[in-house]
């Protein structure tokens, strides 16, 4: 049997006592609580490949969006426009100097 499966019957367990006991019945809570524990045995996700190692680029449109995505990166590394740890930490206390002043021009109108 599947996990998908024994994930559909929980599931379907537990609608089945909220309809039969009611929401809040011990019964509903605990058919959930079972539903909620086969639920969460499901890892299939961290196992799958990732995009960069599976992925056909005219199966998904998630795939196409991936290897768009990973030509812009190339084109901006082929680029070589290094940005650097001083000039992030620059733009990021402007940017903090920029909200306080927002902050302080909202609050007069409150």
């Amino acid at each position: 049997m599947a996990l998908n499966d024994d994930i559909t019957r929980a599931e379907e367990a537990a609608l089945a006592a909220v309809k039969k006991y009611g929401a809040k019945s011990p019964e509903a809570a605990n058919a959930w609580d079972e539903y909620e524990e086969i639920a969460a045995s499901d890892n299939t996700a961290a196992f799958r490949p990732g995009l960069d190692e599976g992925c056909d680029t005219e199966a998904s449109q998630e795939c196409s969006d991936f290897e768009a995505q990973m030509a812009e990166l190339q084109a901006i590394i082929e680029k070589g426009e290094a940005v650097t740890t001083d000039a992030l930490v620059a733009q990021n206390k402007k940017l903090i100097e920029e909200n306080q002043r927002l902050r302080r021009s909202l609050s007069a109108y409150k």
